[in-house]
């Protein structure tokens, strides 16, 4: 498969997953977050086993072990964005969260030891402006925003994660499932000292529910270690931003959400910042 092929299936599964932010926020009306979690991705997990099983009985080490790495991330992540979804729109959550893009190269120069770039610390200045937009529009930087925020930072930690433990090579939907088996045994093991273990409450919820399980989840969670580990991290970030514009359309369409003047500037800014510190500004200097 071509390198663009790679690129436009990420861009693909980015907004499969996008599409969940919604579907979440409704469902959360009347589930546990934990419920919610473990239900979505136990699902996933039986569905693929089915779909694959020989995937599961000729499992090696390392797909065990990386799988099981982005499955421990990507949990503790998506509790901090199910948190700030349940409490502010589903477009600022997914926006702010994809600040991470900007923290990734970041984070990169801490690991490495190397100084980022000039563009890249011009994008995180955007990026920062944006949120305070984001969060003035509401008259306060509330509770929500900094949530978002540690959803960001956690994204990032899984953008690295999923980079350092995937290649080409990689056994990507096997990794894929235990990912999601992680994620949904966590959730499950926590709801039971928590939240307990709720239902959706109507026929409705329960289309949406089936709909996160196999678009949002089986199709989206698993092969995107696939497309990931034959594209680099810069473009896996600068494709990032198909989830905030999706997120956005969706919050506007199915949740009716609305945005100030100070709202659309401030997404305008993130966008901005996102895109910023992958262009060749410093190259063509």
């Amino acid at each position: 498969m071509k390198k663009y092929r790679f690129e436009l299936l990420f861009a693909v599964l980015v907004g499969a997953r996008a599409m969940s932010f919604a579907f979440n926020k409704i469902l959360l009306q009347h589930m546990g977050t934990m419920s919610l979690i473990a239900l979505r991705f136990l699902a996933a997990t039986i569905l693929l086993i089915i779909i694959f099983p020989k995937k599961i009985t000729g499992i090696s080490k390392s797909s065990l072990l990386s799988g099981t790495a982005i499955g421990v991330s990507f949990f503790v992540m998506i509790v901090a964005e199910l948190s700030a979804v349940k409490t502010a729109d589903t477009s600022l959550v997914s926006i702010v969260e994809h600040v991470s893009i900007i923290l990734v190269p970041i984070i990169n120069a801490i690991l490495t030891r190397k100084m980022f770039g000039l563009s890249t610390a011009f994008g995180a200045i955007l990026a920062f402006l944006g949120i305070m937009c984001l969060g003035l529009q509401g008259g306060s930087v509330h509770g929500s925003i900094w949530m978002s925020l540690l959803a960001a930072f956690l994204y990032a930690i899984v953008i690295i994660i999923t980079d350092r433990v995937t290649t080409p090579d990689t056994d990507s939907i096997t990794v894929g499932i235990v990912q999601l088996a992680v994620m949904g045994i966590l959730a499950l093991l926590t709801s039971l000292f928590t939240d307990g273990i709720s239902f959706p409450n109507s026929p409705s919820e329960w289309v949406m529910l089936v709909f996160l399980v196999i678009v949002c989840t089986a199709f989206g969670y698993t092969l995107t270690p696939y497309a990931q580990s034959h594209i680099s991290v810069d473009r896996a970030g600068i494709i990032c931003a198909v989830n905030p514009m999706v997120a956005t359309l969706f919050g506007i369409i199915i949740l009716h959400e609305r945005l100030s003047i100070l709202g659309i500037l401030g997404i305008i800014l993130i966008l901005l910042s996102i895109v910023f510190p992958y262009l060749p500004i410093e190259k063509r200097n």
